[in-house]
């Protein structure tokens, strides 16, 4: 195939996935990334008092916030809030982890004894036939309701990669709000 074909045959499938259509579909996609609130909005009020404790000014309110526009406050707010998003997404993979370490043999208990009826199921088949697939459905049925609720599974997958991204953001924001520091020194 041309690039040109490829590009053709991309776009054809592009316009069949339009996603959800009806508002009982939308509405549940809406809140997929939401589910776990790792990427909930901020707390205002939560903001406002990482936002004293890093002005130094435990008095500071919203109105005081809101009615600035001091570079330093700016700088100070992303700070802020940076570091409220990095708090919720280590607490929500401490309580995941805590939780996966105690249900962890469970789960790989339901995967093992299922092992056996897939074999069986398997073994029931004639060899070469139509439905072997079933065993491998079957098989990622059984991985699928494990793998969302064990260390290294997807979901804790999901929650590290949130934890990276508050990192990286609270680095940004830790080094936007010294440059800014040093501006107002220089001044």
């Amino acid at each position: 195939m041309t690039s040109a074909s490829i590009i053709k045959r991309n776009r054809a499938n592009a316009k069949k996935s339009t996603g959800p259509r009806t508002a009982q579909g939308k509405a549940t996609v809406s809140a997929n990334a939401r589910r776990h609130g790792a990427t909930a909005r901020v707390d205002p009020e939560q903001v406002a008092r990482w936002l004293g404790v890093i002005l130094d000014q435990p008095s500071l309110g919203l109105d005081d916030i809101l009615s600035s526009d001091d570079d330093r406050i700016g700088s100070a707010l992303a700070l802020a809030e940076a570091e409220m998003r990095l708090a919720r997404s280590e607490n929500l993979l401490k309580a995941f982890e805590i939780e996966a370490q105690d249900s962890e043999d469970k789960y790989l208990k339901i995967y093992r004894g299922s092992l056996p009826v897939i074999a069986g199921f398997n073994a029931s088949l004639p060899s070469g036939g139509r439905l072997t697939g079933a065993r491998k459905i079957l098989k990622q049925i059984a991985i699928g309701q494990v793998d969302g609720k064990i260390l290294g599974g997807w979901r804790h997958k999901l929650l590290l990669r949130y934890r990276n991204e508050a990192r990286a953001r609270r680095r940004r924001a830790f080094q936007n709000w010294v440059a800014c520091l040093q501006r107002l020194r220089q001044k």
